[in-house]
């Protein structure tokens, strides 16, 4: 393995053969929630990938129900105070197929983060979920 992660070119873009230098410019994350909010160790997590590779972020909102339980305010306030430049997007809809379109359609994301459910057992719904998820997804999934 290690083998093969020498053979790939770190400061070239494999698709144009340019440098790293444009991929700089716009390095985005994004962050995806539902109505049930974010919890703290996702915020830290996600301020804190931002801020190490000085990624802008964006927040997908998919709305799941009528009346959302938790506020996002606290979070974007968070945000400002850590310098982290975001967008907000709200949607509403299924959570995977929001996530895959928005990737899709804005191929600078380098990373999708998203809570993990409260359960310390990953359901079988959940595994289809990610399972669907990675198969369509053109980076990294980081689920906190």
């Amino acid at each position: 393995m290690a083998e093969l992660l020498t053979e790939i070119p770190l400061n070239e873009d494999i698709e144009s053969g340019t440098s790293n230098e444009f991929l700089d410019e716009h390095r985005r994350v994004l962050l995806a929630i539902t109505d049930d909010g974010i919890d703290s160790k996702t915020l830290s997590y996600t301020v804190t990938l931002c801020k190490r590779i000085k990624a802008e972020l964006d927040i997908l909102y998919v709305k799941t129900t009528p009346a959302p339980k938790n506020s996002i305010e606290d979070f974007m306030l968070k945000l400002m105070e850590e310098g982290v430049f975001y967008r907000l997007l709200a949607k509403s809809g299924h959570l995977k197929h929001e996530i895959i379109s928005y990737t899709e359609s804005n191929r600078e994301i380098l990373y999708v983060i998203m809570n993990s459910s409260d359960n310390s057992e990953v359901s079988p719904k959940e595994k289809t979920f990610l399972s669907g998820l990675l198969r369509n997804l053109n980076c990294p999934l980081v689920v906190i």
